[in-house]
Formats: structure tokens, C-alpha cells, sequence
């Protein structure tokens, strides 16, 4: 029996590179359908291509506002 056992952590969120934008159309919708976070532990398709839509940057005029 092994003596530790890794647990792979996935983070919370994930900084994609570039622009903060949506690829798809849907993203808003699929974002009020809670599928950001809902499939975040199982694929980083929404917080790829939905970045905007799922909160995981933040356009240039939203930087420094609360």
C-alpha cells in the first residue's frame, strides 16, 4: 500500500492568453446556465473560449473597478 496518495489540484480559475473574449455566441447563455463552473473540473472548453462570458478575465474597461 502506497504511503502517500496525490490528489491532482486544479485551480480555481484559468488565465487564458489574449484577448478576453467569447469564441461562441452561446457563451452568455451557457454562463446563466452555470456550465462555467459546472464543467471546470472536468474541461477548460468554457474558460477558453468563454472567457469573457465566464469571468475568467476581465476587459480592459472593467481593470480597477470593483
Amino acid at each position: 500500500m502506497p504511503d502517500k496518495i496525490y490528489r491532482r489540484q486544479m485551480p480555481h480559475k484559468i488565465c487564458a492568453k489574449g484577448p478576453c473574449r467569447d469564441v461562441y455566441k452561446s457563451c452568455g447563455l451557457w454562463e446563466s446556465e452555470n456550465r462555467c463552473d459546472w464543467a471546470r473540473h472536468m474541461t477548460r472548453f468554457f474558460d477558453i473560449n468563454c472567457a469573457r462570458s465566464c469571468r475568467v478575465c476581465k476587459t480592459d474597461a472593467t481593470i480597477g473597478k470593483v
